[in-house]
This record gives C-alpha cells, sequence and structure tokens, in this order.
C-alpha cells in the first residue's frame, strides 16, 4: 500500500527522505514479522514483535507527514 500511494502522487517521488524512510519502515515491519517467526524461541519471537510493531508507527508517523505535505489524502 505504501509503494502504491508513492506511485499515485508524483510530488512524493520528489521527497527522496521521506520516500526512502517510508519503505524502509514499512519493510522493516515485514522483515521483523517473518524473522521473529523464524526463531524457535517464544523470547526472540516476542521481541521482533516488538521491533516490528515500532517501525510500524514509524510508518504511521511518516504518513501524517505525507498527509500533512498534501502527497496523499487520507
Amino acid at each position: 500500500m505504501v509503494y502504491e500511494a508513492i506511485k499515485k502522487s508524483p510530488n512524493s517521488q520528489k521527497d527522496f527522505r521521506l520516500i526512502n524512510q517510508i519503505t524502509g519502515a514499512a519493510i522493516s515491519t515485514m522483515s521483523n514479522l517473518a524473522e521473529g517467526f523464524s526463531r524457535r524461541a517464544n523470547k526472540e519471537f516476542v521481541q521482533y514483535l516488538f521491533i516490528s510493531k515500532s517501525s510500524s508507527a514509524e510508518v504511521q508517523s511518516e504518513i501524517y507527514v505525507a498527509s500533512d505535505q498534501k502527497y496523499i489524502s487520507k
């Protein structure tokens, strides 16, 4: 969904720092879920879930920035 929103907003594509941050955080969210799931210990899995949740919050924050800049609409 993040990549789709970027494709639909030519103005956002000029904001390289924001685009790199939001796509990196979105990828990190999914990657940490996968990595945590592959661990065989519940304690490690929970740790990766928290890391993934933090990356997800970063995506949410950057979506607010993109919305404030009128790159995307609500």
